[in-house]
C-alpha cells in the first residue's frame, strides 16, 4: 500500500511531482488498441469500514500517515427536513455527464427528482418529456443520494440498495435487462452500498467492505473485472484488486476510485491518457495515478481527472486541450499536474471539459471550457486557471456537467449556471446562464 511508504511530512498537499478532449475526437474515431489486464497486488488487510447509519467511518485512527476518509453519503433525518422557507432541502446534487444535460437531487424528506433532457426517460418520471423544473422520481423513496451519468441516473437507498432509471442499452441500470425503464428499478444482486457513481453508459458502487462493483458498458475494460471481450454486463461484476475503496467516480468509459492509503486507481479508456498512468494503454483492471499521494477526494469527466490532495491542493491529469487541468497549459498530461492558484480545496468535479472546485471558505472556482457559462464568471472565455464564481458562498459540494455546473449550499439550496436548453439547471426556463441561478424545487 502507498500510505505505508509516506510520511506526515508527505501528505501537506505539495507533494505533486511534473508540471473532455476536444468534442471532435470521440473515442469512436481512436484507433483499436491493445489492452493491459494486470492488477497490481491487493493490499494485505483492508481497513474495516463501519457503515452503520450510511455515514462510514473508519473504526479506529489510521497508523498510515495519509489515510482517505470514507464517502461521506449525506445523512440526516428524511422528515421534515426543510429549510425556513418551507422548501425540501438538498442533501445531494448531480449534473449529467452527456449532453444536452440534465440534473437529479437528493431531498431530505427521502425524495428523488431530476430535470432536464427527458428524451430517455432519465428523469424516472415515466414520461419522455423534458422538464424546466424537478420533478419526483417513481419508485425511489428513502433516496440518500443520486448520481446522473449519460441518458441514465441511479439512487442510493436508505437501505442501502441502488436504483437505476433511464436508457439500458448496455445494461448501465444494472437489473439484468438491456430494456429502457421510465421508473427506478433495482439493481440485481447489490447489497450494502455506501455510494454509486454513474459515467456514460456504465455504473459502480462502493460497498461497505471497501469493494466496488461495476455493471453497464465494458468497452473499453471500464467495469474492471479484467475482461475486455465482453461488451457488457447487465448485473454488478466485481472490480480486480480493489478492496479498500474509499470512493468510486467515473467518467465516459473509464473509472476511478481513491482507496484508504490516499492513492488513486482508475480503469477502462486512456487512449487519451485519462487513467493518469502515464501511459495510453486501456486498462481492463485497475492502475495507479502518477503523482498522487494523500488524496482524499476523486473525479472523473470526459475524458480528464481531478483529486484533492490532504493538504487542500488539487491535482488534475487527462486531456487538458481547453484548459480542463487548470495547470495553465491547453494540453494533455498523462500523469497528475498541479491547478494552479488553489488552496484548501475540499471538492472537485470533472465536468465534459470544465472543472470546478469548492474551498474551504465555501467559494467556488471553475476553469476550461465556457461556451456555455459553465464557468460561472459572467463571461464565456475559457481559462487554462481557476476563476472565482461570482456571488456563491456557503458552497459545500458541487457537480459538474457537459456544459453546466450545480453546487449544492449548506443551507441546503442549491445554484446552477451554464447550458440550460433542455432546463437542467432548474430556474424553470431555458435560458443559458453565465451566473448562478436558483435552482426551483
Amino acid at each position: 500500500m502507498l500510505a505505508s511508504a509516506l510520511s506526515a511530512a508527505a501528505c501537506d498537499g505539495s507533494n505533486v511531482v511534473g508540471p473532455r478532449y476536444d468534442a471532435t475526437l470521440a473515442d469512436a474515431d481512436v484507433p483499436e488498441t491493445s489492452f493491459d489486464t494486470g492488477v497490481d497486488a491487493a493490499p494485505d488487510v483492508a481497513p474495516d469500514v463501519d457503515a452503520g447509519g450510511m455515514d462510514a467511518r473508519l473504526d479506529a485512527a489510521p497508523e498510515a500517515a495519509c489515510m482517505a476518509p470514507a464517502v461521506d453519503v449525506p445523512t440526516g433525518g428524511f422528515v421534515d427536513a426543510r429549510d425556513d422557507a418551507g422548501t425540501a432541502a438538498v442533501t445531494g446534487v448531480s449534473a449529467s455527464l452527456a449532453a444536452p444535460g440534465f440534473t437529479c437531487l437528493a431531498l431530505a424528506t427521502g425524495q428523488a427528482r431530476c430535470v432536464g433532457d427527458n428524451n430517455l426517460g432519465q428523469l424516472g418520471d415515466n414520461t419522455a418529456v423534458a422538464r424546466s423544473r424537478p420533478v419526483p422520481v417513481m419508485g425511489a423513496l428513502g433516496v440518500r443520494d443520486v448520481a446522473a451519468g449519460g441518458a441514465f441516473a441511479c439512487a442510493l437507498g436508505d437501505d442501502r440498495t441502488v436504483r437505476c432509471w433511464g436508457a439500458n442499452p448496455f445494461g448501465q441500470l444494472g437489473d439484468g435487462t438491456t430494456t429502457d425503464h421510465r421508473m427506478a428499478a433495482p439493481v440485481m444482486g447489490l447489497a450494502n452500498a455506501v455510494q454509486v457513481a454513474a459515467g456514460q453508459n456504465h455504473a459502480c458502487a462502493l460497498l461497505a467492505d471497501g469493494a466496488v462493483r461495476c455493471w453497464g458498458s465494458n468497452m473499453f475494460g471500464q467495469l474492471g473485472d479484467g475482461t475486455t471481450g465482453i461488451a457488457s454486463q447487465a448485473a454488478p461484476v466485481a472490480v480486480m484488486g480493489i478492496s479498500d475503496a474509499r470512493q468510486v467516480e467515473l467518467g465516459v468509459n473509464f473509472s476511478c476510485a481513491l482507496l484508504a492509503g490516499g492513492g488513486v486507481r482508475c480503469w477502462g479508456n486512456n487512449t487519451l491518457g485519462q487513467l493518469g498512468d502515464g501511459s495510453n494503454t486501456p486498462r481492463a483492471a485497475p492502475a495507479a495515478v502518477r503523482n498522487v499521494e494523500c488524496a482524499v477526494r476523486v473525479t472523473a469527466g470526459e475524458s480528464h481527472g481531478c483529486a484533492v490532495l490532504s493538504g487542500g491542493a488539487a491535482v488534475c491529469w487527462g486531456v487538458g486541450l481547453v484548459g480542463q487541468l487548470g495547470n495553465g497549459a491547453n494540453s494533455n498530461a498523462p500523469g497528475a499536474v498541479p491547478v494552479l492558484g488553489l488552496t484548501d480545496v475540499v471538492d472537485i468535479a470533472a465536468g465534459a471539459q470544465h472543472t470546478c472546485a469548492v474551498l474551504r471558505g465555501g467559494t467556488v472556482h471553475c476553469w476550461g471550457s465556457n461556451m456555455s457559462g459553465q464557468l460561472g464568471n459572467g463571461g464565456m472565455t475559457a481559462s487554462n486557471t481557476a476563476v472565482a464564481v461570482p456571488g456563491l458562498s456557503g458552497a459545500v459540494r458541487v457537480s459538474a456537467g457537459p456544459r453546466h455546473t450545480c453546487a449544492r449550499l449548506n443551507d441546503g439550496a442549491v445554484r446552477c449556471w451554464g447550458a440550460n436548453g433542455s432546463g437542467q439547471l432548474g430556474d424553470g426556463t431555458t435560458t443559458d446562464r453565465a451566473s448562478p441561478a436558483a435552482l426551483a424545487l
